[in-house]
C-alpha cells in the first residue's frame, strides 16, 4: 500500500523557483527583441510575457510551488494587456528574490511598494503644490477608492540620481494606514504618522537622517 507524501517547500526554496521563473521569462523577452521577433515597447513585452508564462504553466516548467504565482500573473496580463507591466514585475521578482531587496535604491522600492498598493486596491496621484494645501487643509475623509497623494516637485527632490533618497517625502494617505505603513515596511521604507493626521512622512535612516539634520 502506497503512501502519498506532501513535500513541504520551504520560503528559501520558494524565492528560488520564482528566481528561476522571472529570470527565463526576462531572458526569454530579451533574446526574441535581439532576434526581431518582438517590438521593445510595453504592449509587445506584454503579450510576450503573457504568452511565455501561459506556456509555462501547460507545460509544467517550474515547480508546482509557483503555480499559484504564475496563475496570478497569467490573469492580470490577461485582465490588463495594456498596463499589466509584466516586465517590470518578473524584474522586481527577480531582484526580490535572487537579491536582498534592502541593498536596493530607495526609490526602486518605493516604486514597486507603490505598484503593491495599486494591486490592494489603491490609487496614487502626485499633484502640484497648490493642490496639495488645498487637499490638507481640508478634513481628512476616506473615498470608496483609498488613495495618497504625494507633491510631485517634493517627490523629485527627495532622491538622487542614483534613486537614493536625500530628503523625507511626506504623502497624505486616505485610507487603510496601517496597510499603507505595513506596506512601506515591507519594503524597507522608514516612515512615521504626522501628528495623528493622514500625513505620512518618509523619513531618512541613519547617518543620512543625521546629516540631513545637520544640513538644515
Amino acid at each position: 500500500m502506497s503512501s502519498n507524501v506532501t513535500n513541504v517547500v520551504s520560503v528559501d526554496e520558494k524565492n528560488r523557483w520564482l528566481g528561476k521563473l522571472a529570470y527565463g521569462a526576462l531572458v526569454s523577452l530579451a533574446l526574441a527583441q535581439y532576434d526581431g521577433k518582438t517590438a521593445r515597447n510595453p504592449h509587445s513585452e506584454n503579450l510576450f510575457l503573457l504568452r511565455w508564462l501561459q506556456t509555462a504553466l501547460k507545460q509544467k516548467r517550474f515547480h508546482r510551488c509557483v503555480a499559484g504565482d504564475l496563475v496570478w500573473l497569467i490573469n492580470l496580463g490577461q485582465q490588463r494587456v495594456m498596463t499589466s507591466k509584466l516586465k517590470g514585475r518578473l524584474e522586481y521578482l527577480w531582484r526580490s528574490c535572487c537579491c536582498d531587496i534592502a541593498q536596493q535604491s530607495d526609490l526602486f522600492r518605493l516604486t514597486y511598494a507603490t505598484e503593491l498598493l495599486k494591486d490592494l486596491g489603491w490609487d496614487s496621484v502626485v499633484v502640484s503644490d497648490d493642490r496639495w494645501a488645498k487637499l490638507t487643509a481640508k478634513t481628512c475623509v476616506a473615498g470608496a477608492v483609498p488613495t495618497f497623494y504625494v507633491v510631485k516637485t517634493a517627490l523629485e527632490a527627495a532622491f538622487d540620481d542614483k534613486g537614493n533618497q536625500c530628503e523625507p517625502v511626506n504623502f497624505w494617505v486616505l485610507g487603510d494606514k496601517g496597510q499603507f505603513a505595513e506596506v512601506m515596511r515591507q519594503h524597507q521604507l522608514q516612515g512615521q504618522w504626522i501628528d495623528h493626521s493622514a500625513g505620512y512622512c518618509l523619513g531618512l535612516k541613519g547617518e543620512k537622517a543625521q546629516l540631513y539634520e545637520k544640513a538644515r
